[in-house]
């Protein structure tokens, strides 16, 4: 598990846990996949509340900080929430 702890400092994704890496040879370029903690999901990102889900969302990527010459990107699901 010492190897997620250093692709999340690596990728500035402290806050989340790192579920995969894998290098994408199509498009080259390091594709890490992230998941947020339990503690924190189904929050409203403006009042921190726990809130119900709005709708699942989508896969989505982010582009992260490069890893050298190589292009690195953080794979996530997006889901929304519905704050009162």
């Amino acid at each position: 598990m010492r190897s997620a702890r250093v692709w999340a400092g690596l990728l500035g994704v402290e806050q989340a846990v790192v579920e995969g890496v894998e290098f994408d040879p199509v498009e080259s370029v390091v594709v890490a996949r992230v998941r947020v903690r339990k503690g924190v999901s189904r929050r409203c990102p403006y009042c921190r509340r726990r809130c119900p889900r709005y709708d699942v969302g989508v896969r989505r990527r982010w582009r992260a900080l490069d890893l050298g010459a190589v292009r690195a990107v953080v794979e996530a699901d997006a889901p929304r929430v519905s704050c009162p």
